[in-house]
């Protein structure tokens, strides 16, 4: 009886240990999964179904660059008028997932956004300096597909 109670006690170690271990490589998969160069590329965001932003992703070397180009919308807030307007990305940084960058506007205000990223696919564009980001100013991303 006390060698089949030391048995399963043995087993049950052996066991979690395999979990925690199993658990362990998922993390780091994620990790390697979300690298600086698995980010690269073009980005779409909509918003209400319609084109907002479209964010490129460039590495140079071991340093990202990019811009963002805004589709500006009918005052309606409806239809896009056609018109953009293009911006530098500086101090781009990525670290666990989320790369953050500041963009000057035409009107030379400078905001800092946070690129969240899901999955090499998705990701969310937010606001960094907000503590509780309200849902309306996150914009979801998706990656474009290249050819």
């Amino acid at each position: 009886m006390k060698n089949t109670v030391t048995v399963m006690i043995l087993s049950l170690l052996f066991a979690a240990s395999l979990l925690a271990k199993q658990g362990q490589q998922k993390g780091e998969n994620k990790e390697s999964i979300l690298s600086q160069s698995s980010i690269t590329g073009t980005w779409i965001g909509e918003v209400e179904g319609q084109p907002a932003v479209t964010i490129l992703l460039i590495e140079e070397g071991e340093k990202l660059s990019g811009k963002a180009i805004f589709d500006q919308i009918s005052s309606g807030g409806t239809q896009v008028s056609g018109q953009k307007a293009e911006v530098s990305l500086t101090n781009l940084e990525f670290s666990n997932g989320t790369l953050s960058f500041k963009l000057k506007r035409p009107n030379d205000n400078e905001e800092k956004l946070l690129m969240k990223f899901s999955s090499q696919v998705e990701a969310t564009l937010q606001p960094a300096d907000a503590q509780n980001v309200p849902d309306e100013l996150i914009i979801k991303m998706k990656k474009r597909k290249e050819n």
